[in-house]
């Protein structure tokens, strides 16, 4: 259910939805309505699997945690396929054109499946003859057969990374950030013939979207060109028609360029993706943030920005920007979110000079065309990239990751009997990661629009009562406190809540003059309250400080913001 947050006029001025810094706010006091877009769950809600709350810390983060069950990184999985008949490397290579599959007995682990599996070569024949990546349907016979709750399998046979790491590197760090995909690596025996070392990827299905999200009822679509497509119009990517790019106002636009996975209950699905674009080609740059944040999950697109841009991928909206990423329209929210999807095509030596803002000024690339325009999304955008920086894509955190993967397949590297490369290249190949993530590191950090220190977010905290982090009952306001300092001023500091374990927020002004539930004037730390909420209402918030500079650099505490929130729910 969609509902809105509304401030109580306690001044003769009415509260905006902003995203300039030099509107009129009225005293950030917030009632008990969800905001726009959110699910109104408290503790008895469900949260999906890589949602987790962190009671003692007062948080609410998505995608910090361990991979499980079939993903495990904790060892190399097996899995044997026997095909009734001898030639079925022949027969899969016959029917690689098409989607047919041939049926397998899968063993796993050493368990047999009951019902047998389809496979086929993934990618067609446009990889090497000597090892080939598979895709399995593990429903293929028994459409309710599962292996450990995943319909598929996704077998890469990672013939072009002689590293063997980078896919997995790849989405260990942003998983951090944005959903997605699991990977591990596996050994693969078919017909009792070793293959060697695989790496299996989840694939972008119903079970991936209810690991991030409340449910997978929505739509969801690859953006990429399909047989509707006209070839002398449009090339393989699909760029220019298949990122977001606004093509007129009807579906029949639109269904050449977005292959529809899975359909929600609507009666056009791609109105949504209409919405999108017609916002995006359409909405002066002034009103832009306000209007695109109904219909598109605006932060967490700008984390998969910059997710891909840091680790310059190749295969992602920013360099292509079309073919290798999804859609998703999550019904319970109404908005739009990009997901990424082709993860190997990752930290290549030739791209560590590739611009934060690579493809910004390409108008194919509305996503980032359009988006980064706007002064207030560019600057999310930067500090979210920053965060990117400081956490992950560092030697200090990279390295150690890196030998740790590396020692885990040693062993297997030396084993595969169809390997592309030798062991020297495996280890060769390490070391070149090593030096491509210390020049693009530097490289980054050392960028005019990187190295800016924005405001510190020292401490952020709720009370109730005068007593920190005391959950609050049904008739209790909360007191959100930020203490701020740094380099400069802080022109602007906002408390940004809603309510619900997801949906929007709202920006509300916090105070640091004595006033408005505020102590102390001028002491650095800037105060906002939250009026009674109804029992079992889930409250998220982060804070956002906007420094008196040129650029209104922003700071956010939790610096992960707006997947890394404060969360409280009101006590029964």
């Amino acid at each position: 259910m969609n509902r809105y947050l509304y401030i109580i006029p306690l001044l003769i001025v009415s509260f905006f939805v902003s995203c300039e810094d030099d509107g009129v706010y009225s005293p950030p006091y917030l009632v008990s309505e969800p905001s726009d877009g959110s699910i109104e769950t408290g503790v008895s809600g469900t949260f999906p699997y890589f949602l987790s709350e962190d009671i003692s810390g007062h948080r609410l983060t998505m995608g910090i945690k361990d991979q499980a069950g079939i993903y495990s990184m904790d060892q190399i999985a097996h899995i044997e396929l026997t095909f009734a008949a001898s030639n079925w490397e022949e027969q899969l290579r016959a029917m690689a054109s098409g989607d047919n599959e041939l049926n397998a007995t899968l063993t796993y682990e050493g368990s047999v499946l009951p019902a047998k599996v389809g496979v086929r070569i993934k990618g067609g024949l446009a990889g090497s003859t000597v090892k080939s990546s598979y895709y399995v349907a593990i429903d293929a016979v028994n459409n309710h057969q599962l292996l450990n709750g995943y319909y598929t399998l996704m077998l890469n046979s990672i013939e072009e990374d002689p590293s063997c790491l980078r896919e997995a590197i790849y989405r260990q760090c942003i998983r951090r950030y944005i959903p997605a995909a699991q990977v591990n690596f596996v050994n693969v025996r078919i017909n009792g013939v070793d293959q060697g070392l695989y790496i299996n990827t989840e694939h972008i299905k119903s079970s991936f979207i209810d690991e991030w999200f409340v449910s997978s009822n929505g739509s969801r679509w690859r953006a990429e060109p399909t047989s509707k497509a006209d070839p002398n119009k449009v090339g393989a990517n699909g760029t220019g028609y298949c990122g977001l790019n606004y093509l007129g106002e009807t579906a029949a636009d639109y269904a050449p360029y977005y292959n529809l996975k899975n359909k929600s209950s609507e009666v056009e699905p791609l109105d949504d993706i209409i919405a999108v674009c017609r916002i995006l080609e359409k909405t002066p740059t002034d009103s832009l943030e306000t209007a695109i944040r109904k219909v598109l999950e605006l932060d967490r697109t700008l984390w998969f920005l910059a997710c891909e841009n840091v680790f310059t991928d190749e295969g992602g909206y920013v360099n292509k920007g079309g073919t290798d990423y999804y859609l998703f329209w999550n019904k319970e929210t109404g908005l739009l979110t990009p997901l990424e999807f082709d993860g190997k095509d990752t930290f290549h030596g030739k791209n560590v000079s590739w611009d934060p803002f690579y493809h910004a000024d390409d108008t194919r690339f509305p996503l980032l065309n359009k988006l980064l325009a706007v002064p207030s999304i560019r600057q999310r955008y930067l500090a979210h990239y920053r965060t990117i920086l400081k956490e992950v894509y560092n030697p200090e955190y990279l390295n150690p990751l890196i030998d740790e993967f590396a020692s885990k397949i040693d062993s297997a590297v030396i084993a595969d009997p169809r390997k592309t490369f030798t062991h020297s290249d495996f280890t060769t190949e390490i070391s070149t990661l090593k030096q491509t993530i210390m020049q693009r590191s530097t490289f980054l950090n050392n960028h005019a629009s990187i190295n800016v220190a924005g405001m510190t977010i020292s401490t952020a905290e709720w009370e109730v009562h005068g007593t920190a982090w005391k959950q609050p009952a049904s008739t209790d306001s909360v007191m959100v406190t930020a203490t701020v300092g740094g380099t400069g001023y802080a022109s602007s500091v906002f408390l940004c809540a809603g309510t619900g374990m997801f949906g929007g927020f709202k920006r509300l002004q916090m105070f640091d003059n004595g006033e408005h539930g505020d102590r102390i004037a001028d002491d650095g730390v800037f105060t906002a309250l939250i009026n009674p909420q109804r029992a079992g209402v889930r409250v998220r918030f982060y804070i956002e400080a906007v420094k008196g500079n040129a650029a209104k650099t922003r700071s956010y505490m939790p610096a992960g913001a707006e997947h890394d929130v404060f969360t409280y729910v009101v006590h029964y």
